[in-house]
């Protein structure tokens, strides 16, 4: 339920997307990071904001009953058939 300030690195962009669930700089940008954290400081706002949508986000796609049926996805996929669910 934080916000967060995250740089542009690897899949980053995968699970933080700029302005909606943090902020997203570019990576060894100083300046930009100090950009960032002040804007999050002096703006309470802003930090519930992008807090509240990350956690509402993280419970919908990276929580492990979303993880489960994602992975279960892939094997339906690649193997062509459903997989027995209980």
């Amino acid at each position: 339920g934080c916000a967060v300030v995250a740089a542009d690195v690897g899949g980053v962009c995968e699970i933080v997307r700029h302005d909606e669930t943090g902020i997203v700089i570019p990576s060894e940008n100083v300046d930009a990071l100090a950009v960032a954290l002040r804007t999050l400081v002096e703006d309470e706002a802003l930090r519930r904001r992008l807090g509240d949508r990350a956690k509402k986000e993280f419970a919908e796609r990276f929580s492990r009953d979303a993880m489960v049926e994602a992975y279960v996805g892939v094997y339906e996929r690649v193997l062509g058939e459903a997989i027995c669910r209980k």
